[in-house]
């Protein structure tokens, strides 16, 4: 069974997760010392010309991914979304709102992804 717990330290108003490191298969114990709990690393990229590649970072950010269930599953999910999320690109064409990084949209692809697994 597995616990991952979140919370905001009131003191330093920053955002705490924690979990259990046991993955098992079964009644079997692979490892107890398995992470469960991960960064999703975010890259808004933007066409420039002046770049040799063409492409640079115009910002980063940094959310949290924890699961509960299949590590196989999960592991797969994380790595995928993440060449997702480093890749993103930023077009200054559209709309102002359409721009801005959403965390929801974040969060579904994550889950698109997982529930192909």
């Amino acid at each position: 069974m597995t616990l991952v717990v979140a919370w905001i330290d009131k003191g330093s108003g920053q955002l705490w997760c924690a979990a259990d490191t046991r993955i098992s298969s079964g009644n079997s114990v692979l490892t107890d010392s398995g992470p469960k709990v991960f960064e999703v690393p975010v890259a808004l990229n933007e066409f420039s010309e002046a770049e040799m590649t063409g492409w640079k970072v115009n910002s980063r950010y940094t959310f949290g991914f924890a699961f509960a269930g299949s590590a196989l599953a999960a592991l797969a999910t994380h790595v995928r979304a993440t060449s997702c999320t480093m890749n993103l690109r930023l077009d200054r064409e559209l709309p102002v709102e359409c721009q801005e990084l959403n965390l929801a949209r974040i969060a579904m692809l994550y889950g698109e992804i997982g529930g192909l697994q």
